[in-house]
């Protein structure tokens, strides 16, 4: 059995050696997927209303899954609330944070085209943004553009012009 010193000093070294990841993590939840709000169009900038979009994630450290669901309305606006996870080890020891998260969207004529797919390396609030040198993590996606990694990350999407 290990004693209170013991413990106290395993979490100064887990602190110590993750810097303020592991202290921002210890002081707060563990954000997978930061809010994500964007407008999703066509060729012509005429926004999909009514588009079926679905957010998934997979936590690297707790091998844990996840998906959420959104639909654009009349504007082909989308938003997606933050993701927050939970672990005890993961708020003490040492890591690097790898999250995956992809949004898709449902094509008309089946299957699923990826409008955004990236790595989180953190769990901090915010990154995506803060990756994209954006103020804001607010997209502009393409229902009917082939995903490349011309954009933010791969897919289709790209900065809205009011997020920077």
């Amino acid at each position: 059995m290990i004693g209170k010193a013991a413990r106290a000093a395993v979490l100064g070294a887990a602190l110590a050696t993750a810097g303020g990841e592991a202290a921002m993590a210890l002081g707060g939840g563990l954000v997978l997927a930061s809010a994500t709000e964007g407008r999703l169009v066509d060729a012509a900038g005429a926004p999909a209303a009514g588009v079926g979009l679905r957010r998934r994630w997979a936590w690297g450290w707790t091998g844990t899954e996840g998906e959420d669901r959104a639909e654009t309305d009349a504007e082909g606006r989308f938003r997606f609330p933050e993701v927050t996870g939970s672990s005890l080890t993961a708020r003490i020891m040492p890591h690097e944070p790898s999250v995956r998260v992809e949004i898709e969207a449902e094509r008309a004529e089946g299957g699923a085209l990826t409008l955004l797919s990236y790595q989180k390396a953190t769990y901090a609030a915010g990154w995506e943004a803060e990756a994209s040198g954006l103020d804001e993590f607010r997209l502009v996606c393409r229902i009917d553009a082939e995903p490349s990694a011309d954009g933010l990350f791969w897919g289709t999407c790209r900065a809205a012009e009011d997020a920077r």
